[in-house]
């Protein structure tokens, strides 16, 4: 039997969808998944952050206009696919943001 277990995404709904990654387990409910549709989701395996990006609105800043660009071509293979990625480390987790304010970036 499935471990119930928060979605690393909006914390409040439960769920038994998980998938393991490189930096760790993910846990992801209906909801978010089907908010992944049209949304990048970047879920923080250290500190929990959970950041969005409108694939629209991404696939014109990182690529531009040009279809011709690689990057477009690529986000436009993931418009209707669910994109949910698991990073190691964030910009607000406290050790990038003690390197952050080292270096004067903070």
């Amino acid at each position: 039997m499935s471990k119930i277990v928060e979605c690393c995404v909006c914390k409040t709904n439960t769920t038994t969808n998980t998938v393991e990654t490189d930096e760790g387990t993910i846990a992801v409910c209906h909801e978010c998944a089907d908010d992944a549709k049209k949304n990048f989701i970047f879920v923080c395996v250290q500190c929990g952050g959970v950041f969005k990006r409108d694939k629209e609105e991404a696939e014109l800043r990182w690529g531009g206009k040009d279809e011709s660009n690689p990057i477009v071509m690529g986000l436009k293979k993931l418009k209707d696919q669910q994109v949910i990625i698991g990073i190691s480390s964030c910009i607000e987790c406290p050790e990038v943001a003690a390197e952050e304010e080292e270096i004067g970036h903070a």
